[in-house]
């Protein structure tokens, strides 16, 4: 009981109070650090610091994920401009080492440059061929469509699907691969082999 605080006794809740032998909240000691607004309390947390962006408004020092914030949401566009001259000279200047220069830090002029190879999002591989005609909006071919390609002989149609008998959609190798006219024989080919492994268990 020494150490509570008598809740019969109102209390400010913005100081911490010392308490007498008695458990009574007497003279507050310290002030509590204020708090952010509500909204910026959910999105931030730690002690409230001032906007980088000199709008003299306090933040949260760290945002909801741990990590150092130095602007308020929607404040890091704010601040002292360069002057319109000088944002003219670095455009034109920009421009002009853009045309001079058309390929800097494209392709192989990058330093992140993988040989044009990359794992796309849905597990294949994908491969830089600009002049493809069935390449995507970053001009990557998936590479088992490639390899049926160099197989055959040919583009492949957009109906015609490359399948990987081992399920293994990195191991591009031609022994690996299965080619169906459409969609409809590769759903068969699945079916068929579903229906054997259930006759077989």
């Amino acid at each position: 009981m020494g150490n509570e605080i008598n809740p019969a006794v109102a209390v400010d809740p913005r100081a911490v109070y010392r308490q007498d032998s008695a458990g009574i909240a007497s003279t507050p000691c310290r002030p509590r650090l204020p708090h952010a607004h509500d909204s910026q309390r959910r999105r931030g947390s730690g002690p409230l610091v001032l906007c980088a962006c000199g709008c003299g408004q306090l933040r949260p020092a760290r945002d909801k994920h741990g990590d150092l914030r130095q602007f308020i949401n929607g404040h890091n566009g704010r601040g002292d401009k360069l002057p319109p001259e000088i944002c003219a000279r670095i455009s034109e200047n920009s421009k002009k080492f853009r045309q001079e220069n058309p390929n800097h830090l494209r392709g192989e002029h990058n330093p992140h440059w993988n040989g044009g190879r990359r794992r796309e999002k849905d597990g294949y591989v994908g491969v830089l061929r600009r002049d493809h005609p069935s390449a995507n909006n970053h001009r990557y071919v998936p590479e088992h469509r490639l390899v049926m390609e160099g197989i055959l002989g040919r583009y492949l149609g957009p109906e015609e699907i490359v399948h990987h008998i081992n399920g293994d959609t990195a191991d591009n190798r031609p022994g690996n691969l299965m080619l169906f006219e459409n969609v409809t024989q590769h759903l068969d080919y699945h079916r068929e082999r579903r229906h054997a492994k259930a006759v077989s268990l």
